[in-house]
């Protein structure tokens, strides 16, 4: 759910034609933490990464096509990935996102199907999913709403296929969930609960099995998800959420709140979030988790977030984490700068 929805809009943009792209510039520094496995001999590194996305979305009718295009180049190249369970390549050119969509909507009553290399369109936390992600096959939404009364959504998204991790892990999602959001006054609620089944090759690092059992070449893991959210527009624009995963075969579970305050896109009004995770050794998929946080186990810790929006689409944020991996005393930190360009 986001915050920006409930801003009010003060002039509506001409829409771009279809062979224009929309695209983001960004430009990050960060502080990474020492790793026992890095070759650098256990002392800090710094890196700068820039990342270009270049977006088409051309609608005929009820269809509309999503092409993304990503190119990456980053100090340490590809080097620092894998141990770090970093997502996002630093370095190259790929393929980020290309389907079809349909929508057939009424009063009561829409829908969305697509398919291709598409987002995932289930509600979820980092702790869960990283949305540098994307699914290689068939998502969807169906739902009842009644503006009028205030329900926005009341329904079901789902999707399955083949995730695309960096590097390749052979893994494959299938998920549903139920959603219902509503709108009393100024004040947004959503609610959520679901079951993902993920499959994947075992291997090492974040490919290695979940359970502490025989491990097998093919991993199965079921999670059943829940979650809330609640925002106000009125003065000055806030968002709580709470999150919880379980680990269906070993009831391992992770969870995360988060309390964001300010706007979204308003210049120089800045925004701040606060996020708290913990969660058990089996209570995460470290092979689809995101990558802002620094260890995807049997780990807790906060991160803090500032952003402030300039003109012509500039926006500066500011981030840092300390995560402390359980039994540990010492948290590790991590700060990153990004500008980013939006154009």
């Amino acid at each position: 759910m986001a915050l920006g929805a409930q801003e009010p809009v003060y002039f509506k943009e001409a829409p771009l034609p279809w062979w224009r792209p929309k695209g983001e510039l960004l430009v990050e520094a960060e502080r990474l933490p020492p790793l026992d496995e890095d070759e650098n001999g256990g002392t800090s590194v710094d890196r700068i990464r820039s990342l270009l996305q270049l977006d088409w979305s051309p609608v005929r009718g009820s269809w509309t096509g999503e092409l993304s295009v990503r190119a990456a180049i980053g100090s340490d190249g590809n080097r620092l990935n894998l141990l770090r369970y970093d997502q996002r390549p630093s370095n190259g050119v790929w393929l980020h996102r290309a389907s079809v969509s349909y929508r057939a909507a009424d009063e009561g009553r829409f829908g969305t199907l697509t398919l291709g290399l598409q987002g995932n369109p289930l509600l979820s936390q980092e702790s869960l999913w990283d949305h540098d992600l994307g699914v290689l096959g068939v998502g969807g939404r169906m739902a009842l709403r009644s503006e009028g009364r205030g329900l926005l959504e009341a329904g079901l998204r789902g999707v399955a296929g083949r995730v695309r991790t960096f590097p390749e892990g052979g893994a494959e999602l299938a998920a549903l969930q139920g959603v219902v959001r509503m709108e009393t006054g100024p004040v947004q609620w959503t609610l959520h609960a679901g079951r993902w089944v993920l499959h994947w090759d075992a291997g090492e690092h974040r490919f290695q099995a979940l359970d502490p059992g025989p491990q097998a070449a093919r991993v199965s893991t079921r999670f059943d998800t829940a979650g809330g959210a609640v925002a106000g527009a009125a003065g000055w624009p806030w968002e709580l959420k709470a999150f919880v995963q379980r680990n269906v075969e070993t009831r391992g579970t992770g969870g995360e709140g988060q309390l964001w305050l300010g706007p979204m896109e308003r210049r120089y009004r800045p925004r701040f979030g606060f996020i708290l995770q913990r969660y058990a050794a089996t209570g995460t998929a470290p092979l689809i988790n995101g990558d802002e946080w620094w260890f995807t186990r049997a780990a807790k810790g906060p991160r803090v977030v500032m952003t402030l929006p300039l003109p012509r689409g500039l926006r500066i944020t500011l981030h840092h984490l300390e995560h402390r991996l359980d039994g540990e005393r010492r948290p590790v930190r991590r700060t990153g700068l990004v500008l980013s360009w939006r154009f």
